[in-house]
């Protein structure tokens, strides 16, 4: 599903750059779910950016079931940050202005889905999970674990092929944090989709199918994770 080889990644001027990503490698199979811990500032988020096509790395190559998606023109990138990649991020980043249904269906807007249809796969996604009340409702007038709901049913209207998800229950208390991880694993297994998620708790990388560290711009595998 997707390798990443020998990524490179350094931000700041000439002279006073900072290397984030040094040589790094990381095979994803499809169906997997990868659970990358490490402390903060170790490029978790950096590699996460790289794989969903926000950034572009300095050296190395992304593949996405054989394409090379770090080399690709800016319009296939913005077609595949739409149509295969959900994105989950550690604020919700919900539009105050749009209800959540609103908010759920903007995938499906961008990429000419019919608006009718868009709000009937966005409304169907949010009743799975769970907000079947909260349709009509803006962000304002939901809780953290319902904002943040919102933002896993806008990550995976469309189907994506990869999830990823940047640190999605560490804005949320302990309870929320738990059932937003609960309904990401089931979501996960009904849906069959394939997730790269980053966490600082060992607790919950451990109900992942296997762990990986960042340290020092690379990835390692903990021996016995799998």
């Amino acid at each position: 599903m997707l390798r990443c080889e020998d990524l490179d990644k350094s931000f700041g001027p000439p002279g006073r750059r900072v290397e984030v990503l040094r040589g790094l490698r990381l095979q994803l199979e499809r169906g997997e779910m990868v659970a990358i811990l490490g402390e903060s500032g170790a490029g978790k988020t950096t590699l996460l950016h790289l794989i969903g096509a926000i950034d572009r790395p300095d050296r190395g190559r992304i593949l996405v079931r054989g394409r090379d998606v770090g080399a690709a023109a800016p319009a296939d990138r913005a077609a595949y940050r739409n149509r295969d990649v959900g994105y989950v991020f550690q604020f919700h980043h919900l539009l105050p202005e749009f209800t959540a249904v609103e908010n759920a269906m903007m995938p499906l807007l961008i990429r000419g889905t019919g608006r009718s249809q868009a709000h009937a796969r966005a409304a169907a996604v949010l009743q799975e999970l769970g907000l079947g009340d909260c349709l009509g409702r803006r962000p304002a007038e939901l809780s953290g674990g319902e904002q943040q709901r919102v933002a896993i049913a806008r990550a995976i209207v469309g189907a994506p092929l990869l999830l990823l998800a940047d640190e999605p229950t560490g804005n949320l208390d302990e309870r929320n944090a738990e059932s937003v991880f609960g309904l990401l694993l089931d979501l996960h297994r009904r849906r069959g989709m394939t997730t790269l998620l980053v966490t600082h708790s060992p607790r919950l990388a451990g109900r992942c199918s296997r762990i990986l560290t960042m340290e020092r711009g690379s990835l390692t595998e903990p021996e016995g994770s799998r």
